[in-house]
């Protein structure tokens, strides 16, 4: 059953005498808390175990408490005015602070995030309850329940009371330091589907390599059936042809104009100075009679 609880207070001393209660002390419960504030704080520096230790801080009220309650309650819910006041101090391992740190911790910027508003944080009670019972308009017995938690309202906690590590909530401000991966973590994480993708592009590969040299000796075979043998005719012209343009070409190069005129100009010259200085009349007589000759 589920109903509406109230909160010992002294405004209830004058209803409780004008009916017959039941007292229920030191009754085992589970406390359910909301958190309203969170912060993140720290241990003075007087502190004999740990001085200036960070820890998490948070405070709220408690909207319900669950259990088997009398009258076969089994939750009480608590408003705003019935609720109490609880307080948890989150004692961070050594682990946790090491991770919080390497999130950025100490920066200015480091926040605490939401989630923590929206967390049920539970804890084992012990209540003092005085209860009866009164009866609606439709004549049905209603049990009324007023508790009063006898514990501290501020309890210390860490990971192991809670089960899970509040240090994984918070979000890390700091840029990712990039390492570098190895040629062997790099085969490692690459998943199974590229490599078989790899070797069939490979295999693909390949084969397209022997299907374009099949290709091209085929191509080669084939010039060479069509390519015409050269008659014995024709090679024999081919080498006079060869033979004779090198005759020429080895003519050409002791060839010299120039110098063939140049002697020719001083044969003229020393004729004609033998011809001028013929005192005996011997070169007259044969140049006259070459003259009568070709006439």
């Amino acid at each position: 059953m589920k109903i509406n609880g109230l909160k010992s207070k002294p405004a209830l001393g004058s209803l409780l005498r004008s009916v017959q209660t039941e007292e229920y002390r030191d009754f085992s419960c589970t406390a359910h808390m909301q958190a309203e504030d969170v912060f993140l704080d720290y241990r003075p520096k007087t502190d004999e175990n740990y001085p200036n230790r960070p820890y998490l801080l948070l405070r709220g009220s408690c909207t319900k408490l669950t259990g088997n309650l009398p009258y076969d309650v089994s939750e009480l819910d608590l408003d705003s005015e019935n609720s109490s006041d609880i307080e948890i101090l989150y004692e961070f391992s050594d682990e946790e602070l090491s991770d919080l740190c390497s999130k950025g911790l100490f920066n200015k910027d480091f926040k605490v995030p939401d989630k923590f508003y929206s967390l049920d944080y539970t804890m084992d009670v012990n209540c003092d309850f005085e209860a009866f019972q009164t009866t609606n308009e439709k004549g049905e017995n209603i049990p009324i329940i007023i508790y009063h938690i006898n514990d501290s309202i501020s309890r210390e906690y860490s990971q192991n009371d809670f089960g899970e590590s509040f240090a994984e909530y918070f979000e890390s401000i700091n840029k990712p330091v990039h390492r570098q991966v190895s040629v062997q973590e790099q085969v490692e994480n690459v998943p199974d589907y590229v490599i078989e993708n790899e070797l069939q592009a490979d295999e693909n590969e390949m084969v397209a390599d022997e299907k374009t040299e099949n290709l091209y000796e085929d191509l080669q075979e084939q010039t060479y059936e069509e390519e015409p043998e050269e008659t014995l005719e024709e090679s024999n012209e081919d080498d006079y042809s060869l033979g004779a343009n090198k005759d020429f070409a080895e003519s050409q190069r002791y060839y010299k104009p120039e110098e063939d005129k140049e002697s020719h100009e001083e044969i003229q010259e020393e004729l004609s100075d033998d011809y001028n200085n013929d005192d005996s009349g011997i070169l007259s007589e044969e140049f006259s009679d070459d003259s009568e000759m070709e006439m």
